[in-house]
């Protein structure tokens, strides 16, 4: 689905404005949509308070897409993100040693980098959220791609939350011993649900932070790349 269709929420806006905004001053009061707003509605309000609506559509281009399927709604968030940006000037792959180390400092992690074909790929090492970069040179632009791979997080992250709800619970029964079978039933069953609210809840608090540091990561990249061309 291109941005044309998507259909962005409040805080997507947001985060869409406060980009433009930093790339043009001038800023003014926004609408509420309780179903969102759609990237030419967006682009409109722009228009309104001076705003290029160009820098809108542009700076949509560096959200996640925040499209879930039912199943992330119901976890929390998604297991994968994916952004790319075309860059306005070619870079060469000696140009990338810069980006290498931006792409460093804001991570925090050395990486591994691979070659592929007229560019390179940089990737997180023994980490349970992989992050990716790939930065590849055209003739007038540079194509940057930044996927995340959250899916043993995904693990981990309800694994021991159930597991360890249900060694609590085993920890209750033994201190309270129940008398009957439907006692015993009745704690294991507040131990998951108490389990399945606890993983929510940091799945959901994890995969926000983790959408604003693609975001950042995206953005971060689109500037340098846009810089200006190699000598």
């Amino acid at each position: 689905m291109s941005n044309d269709a998507r259909r962005f929420s409040d805080e997507e806006f947001a985060l869409v404005l406060r980009k433009a905004i930093e790339l043009q001053d001038g800023a003014g009061p926004r609408p509420h949509s309780p179903d969102g707003l759609s990237l030419e509605e967006m682009k409109a309000v722009a228009r309104d308070v001076g705003i290029d609506p160009a820098l809108v559509e542009r700076a949509a281009a560096f959200l996640p897409d925040g499209r879930m399927s039912g199943f992330d709604r119901i976890t929390g968030g998604p297991t994968r993100y994916r952004l790319e940006h075309s860059g306005t000037a070619s870079r060469t792959k000696e140009d990338f040693a810069e980006i290498l180390d931006l792409i460093r400092r804001e991570t925090g992690h050395h990486g591994k980098v691979t070659s592929e074909l007229d560019g390179i790929t940089w990737a997180t090492e023994g980490e349970v959220s992989q992050f990716h970069v790939s930065l590849s040179p055209r003739t007038d632009s540079t194509e940057v791609r930044v996927t995340v791979n959250r899916d043993a997080a995904f693990v981990l992250t309800w694994f021991f939350s159930v597991a360890g709800a249900f060694v609590a619970a085993g920890i209750t029964g033994a201190v309270g011993q129940p008398e009957t079978v439907v006692g015993g039933f009745a704690i294991m069953g507040t131990a998951l649900g108490a389990g399945l609210t606890l993983a929510r809840t940091l799945w959901t608090r994890s995969s926000r932070v983790v959408r604003d540091r693609t975001h950042r990561l995206m953005e971060l990249l689109a500037r340098e790349v846009d810089a200006g061309s190699s000598d």
